[in-house]
């Protein structure tokens, strides 16, 4: 169970991590020597992977969502960081060990292909882009980016099939939950601590920032969650992990309450750091669908009296989020001239019904005079690529619903499609769901009746 008990194991774990990963990596952060931290990296990796090759999967999916630790500028030969590192090594686990890919179930079909859809997505855009002369960066500019986009992809991705096609394996699946708990933590660390990380040398300048609209200022805070990342998809992060929560202490009548306040507290502390408007609204959401759904269920009514426990130490925070309400969005809601959320809808729409062809193909030769992003991740996969994107990545959303529903029956995977869809339907990026795809995946091998799926 996802944070349930900080036993012994996790402990362990999170040692391993301080004593062998954070406490060499951090020494040379702070000398500036940027570049020994892919290198030892490497020895580290090489030396656990002859005592034990599947630690490989540990260390990969713990740092799955914390791609830039160091920034990629200090990659060796361009291409391989501290990341690259750990992905290669579970290449090379696969590779010597030989798996029965046979075994995996439709849901797990399903979850591969969204993530071949996000990737294709990329690719095709960014060849597109490159290939009519379009003004994607500063770094964007040959056809040689897409080479290294592909490779970035490849190693990212590629390991992240290839467990949820061996998650039948014990030795695999034993480190999915304990990565994902320590890679939360460390997350939500180094947010509370970016400003100190940011003096001793990390590169986390644009991860942490102060809104001067607010009374008072609100820094809004990422940490090592892709670096110079956006707040809105930490928040994200959060909340698919308080949604899993969710729906375990739904589904496991017998769980103790005890046994969730703790990963509560903290992803929804969390979620807080991060400001994100939509993110508290998402959070809120998530609560009433539960108690909505478990009313007449005095578990439910335990919780409640927690969180409101949690809402009262947290107000303060809430309070300042509140307040972006009136600052930023109440008086410009729909002013175009401004960052106004609501009035992409009012540019973007029209533009697609008087250029249909970009329904098939994304825009060609003439992009929309208005020079922001929509806010909404769907709109964006339209614009850029084509309606088919969205339409596939959506479908295949539904697909993973559905089997869960009809073959793990009780379990509401809406608690984590729900706060995901609603959150990707605000921003630019599906970033945040880096960790959404393998725990759909583990569901069917976490809960214990369901036995007769996995025959």
């Amino acid at each position: 169970m996802l944070f349930s008990s900080i036993n012994m194991k996790y402990l362990k774990y999170a040692l391993f991590l301080l004593v062998f990963f954070w406490f060499p990596i951090s020494f040379f952060v702070y000398l500036r020597i940027y570049e020994l931290a892919a290198i030892y990296t490497f020895v580290i990796s090489s030396i656990l992977f002859f005592v034990n090759p599947y630690l490989a999967i540990f260390f990969y999916i713990y740092l799955l969502p914390m791609p830039s630790i160091i920034s990629s500028q200090y990659n060796l030969l361009g291409y391989l960081g501290v990341n690259e590192v750990s992905q290669i090594f579970v290449l090379i686990l696969f590779l010597r060990k030989k798996f029965n890919f046979s075994n995996q179930l439709k849901v797990h079909n399903y979850v591969i292909f969204i993530i071949c859809i996000i990737s294709i997505y990329y690719l095709y855009f960014f060849t597109k882009g490159i290939l009519l002369g379009y003004n994607l960066g500063p770094d964007i500019n040959s056809i040689n980016y897409v080479f290294k986009l592909f490779i970035k992809l490849f190693l990212k991705y590629v390991p992240l099939i290839l467990i949820i096609l061996t998650l039948n394996v014990d030795k695999v699946r034993q480190y999915i939950l304990p990565s994902i708990t320590l890679s939360s933590f460390t997350i939500l660390i180094s947010m509370i601590l970016a400003e100190n990380l940011i003096t001793f040398g990390y590169d986390l300048i644009q991860t942490s920032y102060a809104l001067a609209e607010i009374e008072g200022g609100l820094t809004r805070a990422v940490g090592f969650y892709k670096a110079g990342g956006d707040t809105n998809s930490v928040a994200g992060f959060f909340l698919i992990l308080i949604g899993f929560l969710l729906s375990n202490y739904e589904y496991n009548k017998n769980g103790k309450i005890t046994e969730y306040l703790l990963p509560l507290l903290a992803s929804c502390f969390g979620v807080l750091l991060t400001g994100s408007r939509t993110g508290f609204i998402i959070l809120i959401l998530l609560f009433i669908y539960f108690w909505v759904r478990n009313f007449n269920n005095f578990r439910s009514h335990k919780l409640a009296f927690f969180i409101f426990v949690i809402a009262l130490f947290s107000s303060s925070i809430i309070f300042q989020i509140i307040d972006r309400f009136y600052a930023e969005s109440a008086y410009r809601a729909f002013d175009i001239t401004v960052d106004a959320r609501l009035g992409y809808y009012f540019i973007y729409l029209p533009y697609f019904f008087d250029n249909l062809y970009v329904l098939l193909t994304g825009y060609l030769n003439n992009p929309i005079w208005y020079n922001r992003s929509p806010h909404n991740f769907f709109l964006l996969m339209t614009y850029n690529a084509g309606l088919i994107f969205p339409s596939f990545f959506l479908y295949y959303i539904y697909k993973c619903y559905r089997w869960i529903k009809i073959n793990v029956k009780r379990y509401n995977l809406m608690y984590l499609i729900m706060p995901y869809v609603l959150l990707i339907s605000t921003i630019n990026s599906e970033g945040s769901g880096i960790f959404l795809w393998i725990l759909i995946s583990l569901i069917p091998y976490q809960i214990n009746h369901s036995n007769k799926i996995l025959n």
